[in-house]
């Protein structure tokens, strides 16, 4: 067990009993971890103190908002691709896809491990639903996944520049996070600031960091890290579909990215990348056209029957013509006959008219 359960734990108690998690000490932490300092932002322990209340543990939360993603996910791809369409592959390879994220590498840990990632998942999720439809709404979900944890602030330029979303509801969703921050911002700045920002700027890269920080030369490690995900953004941006299924895409992709550069990267947040993806891909609007057997066959019906019914059909759009062409033959052989009758006709009365002199 890692220091993320007992910070969780003790906030959630500590909230109860009106106790600020900023000025907590927390001395059930492993040796060797920090336990003087709530590490995250408050979206974390407001999401995962009502698993404790109710059930003695704040995992039960993260549980739930797991299988809330995953829900909404498979909910989403159903509504998208028909849930009426039986003949279509859409609704099966969207719910596989979205029961795939309950069960993405990892994820067995991540919950029991406590950490706070299906938060997060469940605000995206959350978010690229409604930004199709609703953009305006999406600013909820997405203020709370902002102010749960500080990677969450490398979406900040993806959503700026999201065609469905843009600057102004950049703004409103920082105002979200601003007003679930502010009582514990009022309550002690200087605390909060020492927690969750110069805690991270000054720690020792851990060795346990899953990144390659520690093989980049130390001048070029921050630029590098704002470079490469700058430009993960940016051709997120302009190559990944404009659509909610899109947004998880770019968002996962950059987090990954993100990841490979990071000073502190583990597990979970190579779990929330892949998870991300995956959610994309099982909300793609192209995965509503396929159908479930072959073109040249149609549900249940041979393709030697159907070409029957497609010759048939053919040959009743060919009667029209060919009937227009028989009539135009007949049409034509008759006047053809009827010019040669006439012409017989002036002829015999020529020569009528040449014996009649004569006979005179």
């Amino acid at each position: 067990m890692i220091d993320v359960w007992v910070l969780l734990q003790d906030s959630a108690r500590g909230l109860l009993h009106g106790a600020n998690p900023y000025q907590m000490t927390f001395p059930g932490v492993p040796r060797g971890q920090d336990s003087t300092c709530f590490t995250y932002w408050p979206g974390t322990f407001l999401a995962t103190a009502p698993g404790n209340w109710v059930f003695g543990d704040v995992r039960w939360a993260e549980a739930g908002c797991l299988l809330a993603a995953v829900t909404l996910t498979a909910w989403s791809a159903g509504r998208r691709s028909g849930w009426q369409e039986p003949r279509r592959l859409a609704p099966a390879t969207g719910l596989a896809l979205a029961a795939a994220i309950g069960v993405v590498p990892a994820t067995t840990l991540v919950v029991l491990q406590a950490w706070t990632e299906p938060i997060l998942l469940l605000g995206l999720v959350g978010a690229a639903v409604l930004i199709d439809r609703h953009p305006n709404w999406a600013v909820l979900p997405l203020g709370l996944a902002l102010v749960s944890k500080q990677y969450m602030l490398i979406m900040v330029p993806l959503l700026a520049f999201w065609p469905r979303f843009g600057w102004r509801r950049v703004l409103a969703t920082a105002a979200v996070a601003t007003v679930v921050a502010l009582p514990w911002l009022l309550l002690s700045l200087q605390r909060f600031q020492q927690c969750t920002i110069s805690y991270f700027l000054h720690e020792p890269t851990p060795l346990t960091s899953l990144s390659l920080w520690r093989c980049v030369p130390e001048p070029l490690r921050l630029p590098l890290t704002v470079a490469a995900t700058a430009l993960a953004a940016y051709v997120a941006i302009r190559r990944c579909p404009r659509n909610g299924a899109g947004f998880l895409l770019a968002a996962g992709a950059t987090l990954m990215v993100f990841n490979a550069v990071n000073k502190e990267t583990f597990t979970n947040q190579w779990w929330l990348a892949a998870a991300l993806i995956t959610a994309s891909f099982a909300l793609q609007p192209h995965v509503a056209s396929a159908p479930a057997t072959g073109e040249g066959e149609e549900a249940g019906q041979p393709q030697s029957e159907q070409c029957a019914h497609e010759g048939a059909g053919d040959e009743q759009r060919r009667t029209p013509a060919a009937t227009a062409g028989s009539l135009g033959d007949r049409r034509g052989r008759q006047g053809l006959g009827d010019g040669v009758g006439t012409g017989r006709r002036r002829d015999h009365r020529e020569q009528a008219a040449d014996v009649a002199p004569r006979n005179r």
